[in-house]
């Protein structure tokens, strides 16, 4: 039989304390044998519309790759090492089309 969990997280709000944030997830998912982990998460800039990167502010950037990227590694490593130690799981990491086109 085969189990779903699902950890609502709202990764844009991570920065304040991103150790806590993963701590909480981490609390949620330690119990349960993970097999297949969906990193699934991506942000644009505050106003969720497409800008030039010259319009963009450092914060904006910093909190767009923090969302997008580091999001992924820290999830990973939250489920590696007991996919490791059983020899077997699977990582699925999606980007969006932004990744291949920047937009604008």
């Amino acid at each position: 039989m085969v189990q779903t969990k699902v950890v609502a997280a709202n990764f844009a709000s991570q920065q304040s304390d991103p150790d806590h944030f993963y701590e909480t997830i981490a609390s949620q998912i330690r119990q349960h044998r993970i097999t297949v982990l969906v990193n699934n998460v991506g942000i644009m800039n505050d106003e969720n519309v497409c800008k030039e990167f010259s319009d963009e502010t450092p914060q904006e950037s910093d909190r767009i790759l923090q969302v997008n990227c580091q999001t992924q590694i820290r999830m990973t490593h939250l489920v590696l090492p007991q996919m490791m130690e059983r020899r077997s799981g699977l990582i699925i990491n999606l980007s969006s089309m932004n990744g291949k086109h920047p937009a604008p």
